[in-house]
């Protein structure tokens, strides 16, 4: 039961963050524009340098010798995901079938798995894995999320594809394969970890505020959507990639990284993203808000049931 005391811990820490996002932005300590600038700052510089950091520091080719398949298996998770989404989504009312969707296929698949793996000291090394297992994540979101959510194949947009987390990643690892590495200063990389550091603490100061933002407008709570969402998202996803990896046998960092896609709540950007595109902002938070709400007791659960199916 350790691991799930560790586990709920650190995911209730994401949400004591978030809650003091919310309470800054309701008593006017914060004003609600900053938020673009802090989510820039987090998204752009922040985790960018932070990854960066971390595999020249963390990261050894020599002995990690298969870590190009990882994209790879990213790949092979998304479709996973993708499947149960489109299955899922048939579950929701019409109305909301386009935000459950979404809210179901694009998860928060780098901050809360690295929240998790700062915290807990048996998972401090699975940080540079999942950097690496997620390389692609940030351009396929934002390039295609427009095209899962009503159809629209938009131009391919360079700055998203060439996210900066992608940048920093592919940097970071040539400099480790050809020994570079080793020429970057330490003041550089303690300076990279310092401001890395921030970036899951401002993102969730974010998304607590954006949340007190869409309530006040928020006229009623879609209460069936939002239990079928839960039931889902946090529950039966996890379970579903259980009984996958079991089979499967993959190593403990990848079947632990694996497991948490499956079973973190939607990533923050989505409610933003689904009112340019046309969609219900305020279902989309709802969603977003009552998986983050629930989520310190699901991941906490599906990573016990995990480590004691496979016998970890």
């Amino acid at each position: 039961m350790q691991i799930f005391w560790s586990t709920f811990s650190a995911v209730l820490g994401l949400i004591a963050i978030g809650i003091l996002g919310f309470f800054l932005l309701s008593r006017k300590f914060l004003n609600e524009n900053i938020f673009s600038i802090l989510s820039t700052l987090s998204l752009e510089i922040s985790l960018p340098l932070m990854i960066f950091s971390d595999i020249l520091t963390k990261f050894e080719p020599s002995q990690q010798k298969d870590w190009y398949l990882y994209p790879l298996y990213w790949i092979g998770t998304t479709i996973f995901i993708f499947v149960l989404s489109y299955l899922g989504k048939f579950l929701s009312p019409k109305e909301h079938r386009k935000e459950f969707f979404v809210s179901l296929l694009f998860q928060n698949g780098i901050f809360f798995p690295l929240a998790i793996f700062s915290t807990i000291p048996s998972f401090n090394s699975y940080k540079t894995d999942l950097f690496l297992f997620m390389i692609f994540y940030a351009a396929f979101f934002f390039n295609f999320f427009s095209f899962f959510f009503n159809g629209k194949i938009e131009k391919l947009n360079i700055l998203k594809t060439f996210h900066p987390v992608l940048i920093a990643t592919i940097i970071g690892i040539t400099l480790k394969l050809t020994g570079i590495s080793k020429l970057v200063p330490n003041f550089l990389i303690d300076a990279s970890k310092m401001v890395g550091a921030m970036s899951i603490p401002l993102l969730l100061l974010i998304l607590g505020g954006n949340i007190y933002v869409d309530l006040k407008i928020s006229k009623k709570f879609f209460f069936k959507t939002i239990f079928l969402f839960v039931l889902l998202k946090n529950f039966i996803f996890p379970l579903a990639v259980i009984l996958i990896l079991y089979l499967l046998k993959l190593p403990k960092n990848l079947s632990t990284i694996i497991l948490l896609q499956l079973a973190v709540p939607p990533i923050t950007a989505l409610p933003v993203l689904v009112e340019r595109n046309g969609g219900n902002k305020i279902i989309t938070n709802q969603l977003l808000l009552f998986s983050f709400l629930v989520s310190p007791f699901s991941i906490a659960l599906s990573i016990l049931l995990l480590y004691r199916f496979l016998n970890f």
